[in-house]
């Protein structure tokens, strides 16, 4: 048996199965013999949970996260009410012997779950789940109009309460919603948005609207091109050339299909530029149109006469070309250091996905 187990144990409603970051239960499934913790939980979960049956809410699921035979494992729990929203509730942390045998904290989580369900009901928690199922039901509706007005496409995945590990203090009920829309590379993808209550969530989504409504644009605009967006000169040097050496199509295309996997890369509204220090003849930080040269200076004169000159009569490297124009250069001193600061124009080149080429926008 390892000593250091670090993975996430759940148990799920659900279809059994082995994922990435875990294991996932049924509820009617035997439980792994690793995790004490959760079975413990488990049980003591269901006997409270007993107690209040008329109150109709069930458990979802256990996660335990962080779990380490040497100190202990974190605690959340997913409930779910009659109306079908999901409460997640923080119990903390359960402290674990040596075995990794849960110690009496266990027996706080009971407490806790006591003390939970009198909250609910002193509260009139099906109120307050009401409350926050009349907000999903407006969000919802607001997602359904933006995408009849094909301006905006986004999904309500999820959509739950959340009291963290201060609701014994204060039981305000935060938001988590997690949806699908457009990312900055203008790609589907999951993003959490967390709001402390309904109405700040509302106030999230409608300012999420305007920024989705541009990328939505910005793709369809793309799209009438044959491309997926845009990339710069100097991070396009950097896939094509990155060591060196040319590099074939299979080298970049994860990278562009994906900028995500790409550490170096980052993306805005579809536009793709690169993010990274070099260590070559010259220490040298790129940030799409702003570089920035360590150790170096130039007298005050070459840097104001700089301006509209290529960058290439000033420094070498092998991303940098003659296209690239200084629009401004300083030499700074930050705590005894010196720096080159430039900020330049570069061309931009539309870049497809699918097979990787790229062609000038202009």
């Amino acid at each position: 048996m390892n000593n250091y187990i670090s993975k996430v144990h759940r148990i799920d409603y659900g279809a059994c199965t082995k994922t990435v970051s875990g294991y996932t239960w049924d509820g009617f499934t035997e439980i792994d013999e690793h995790t004490h913790v959760v079975a413990a939980v488990y049980e003591k979960v269901l006997t409270k949970l007993s107690k209040y049956s008329d109150s109709r809410i069930s458990l979802i699921s256990i996660i335990s996260s962080g779990f380490c035979y040497q100190s202990g494992s974190n605690i959340e729990l997913e409930l779910q009410f009659p109306n079908g929203l999901v409460m997640e509730v923080d119990c903390g942390l359960i402290l674990l012997e040596k075995d990794g045998i849960p110690t009496n904290d266990i027996f706080e989580v009971g407490s806790d779950i006591d003390f939970l369900l009198e909250e609910c009901e002193y509260r009139d928690i099906n109120q307050i789940a009401n409350q926050f199922s009349a907000m999903r039901l407006q969000i919802n509706k607001e997602f359904a109009k933006w995408s009849l007005d094909n301006d905006a496409h986004v999904d309500l995945i999820d959509f739950k309460m959340k009291l963290t590990s201060e609701w014994q203090e204060h039981f305000t009920p935060a938001v988590e919603m997690i949806v699908n829309c457009l990312d900055e590379a203008l790609i589907p993808s999951k993003r959490v948005i967390e709001a402390d209550n309904p109405e700040d969530a509302l106030k999230e989504v409608m300012a999420l609207h305007k920024e989705i409504k541009t990328r939505t644009k910005l793709k369809i605009k793309f799209g009438l091109e044959g491309a997926d967006g845009t990339i710069d000169l100097i991070t396009l040097r950097s896939l094509l050339n990155s060591d060196g050496s040319p590099m074939p199509v299979q080298g970049y295309l994860n990278s562009i299909k994906d900028p995500s996997r790409n550490t170096n890369l980052e993306s805005h509204r579809g536009h793709l530029y690169l993010v990274r220090s070099f260590h070559d003849s010259v220490h040298i930080f790129f940030n799409y149109n702003y570089i920035r040269i360590s150790d170096q200076s130039f007298p005050s004169i070459v840097c104001s006469n700089a301006s509209g000159k290529p960058i290439t009569d000033y420094i070498t490297h092998r991303f940098l070309t003659s296209e690239v124009i200084i629009k401004t250069m300083t030499s700074v001193t930050e705590y005894g250091r010196q720096y080159i600061e430039i900020f330049v124009e570069q061309p931009k080149f539309y870049y497809c996905r699918g097979t990787g080429r790229f062609w000038a926008t202009e």
